[in-house]
């Protein structure tokens, strides 16, 4: 949904900042919350803010042309995030792969009805349905059943800062293949995400390591 009311770059931004709502949600899990994490979490908030507004000044997020798809993705990325926390006790005592199958199961049959009362639901062509077993089997089965299983090793935290890879590559994929340029403020707002990110995970860890050693 989102994707269909704003550029592919703008919602792969603002879907792979759920970091920054993950590392407050893990405090419900055990997880610890420092002061470098409340700032680098703000510093991201401000990025994802520079990305829905479209601009760097000027903010009129309600006049914007894209503002209800990256109002859409915003919730789309909590919602990841909030899958993130509570999935992580699921994963460490059933495994990852069980996990992810069960959710991929479960999951279809609301997401069925829901688009065919819609009356969304036809038959794709071949070309698109190709493109529809290569998302199907890569960046969703293989993708979650690979997310899951670092989930069984790594905190939540420190996992979540590894999706800021996707929306580089989106930029990269959307401006040969789908003519979409990239606005200043989108750029300006990913850094400040991947700095708060920064600030936020990787400092503390340092940090944490340190304290411990001492």
């Amino acid at each position: 949904m989102a994707l269909d009311r704003s550029t592919a770059v703008d919602v792969s931004i603002i879907m792979n900042s759920n970091a920054i709502f993950i590392i407050p949600l893990a405090i419900f899990i055990g997880e610890s919350f420092t002061s470098r994490k409340i700032i680098g979490v703000i510093i991201g908030l401000i990025g994802c803010v520079l990305v829905i507004n479209g601009k760097i000044t000027g903010f009129q997020i309600l006049q914007r042309e894209h503002f209800i798809g990256n109002l859409i993705a915003i919730v789309a990325s909590v919602s990841w995030a909030l899958y993130t926390i509570m999935g992580k006790s699921l994963v460490r005592e059933y495994g990852g792969l069980v996990v992810t199958s069960l959710n991929m199961v479960v999951g279809s049959i609301p997401l069925f009805l829901l688009t065919l009362g819609s009356g969304a639901l036809t038959i794709p062509p071949l070309k698109a349905s190709i493109y529809i077993l290569y998302l199907a089997i890569f960046p969703t089965a293989l993708g979650f059943v690979f997310w899951y299983q670092a989930l069984e090793k790594l905190d939540a935290g420190r996992l979540g800062p590894l999706q800021y890879l996707v929306p580089i590559g989106t930029a990269i994929i959307s401006l040969f293949f789908l003519d979409e340029g990239i606005k200043l403020a989108s750029i300006v707002g990913m850094v400040l995400i991947f700095l708060g990110i920064y600030i936020s995970t990787i400092i503390s860890e340092k940090h944490n390591i340190v304290s411990s050693k001492t």
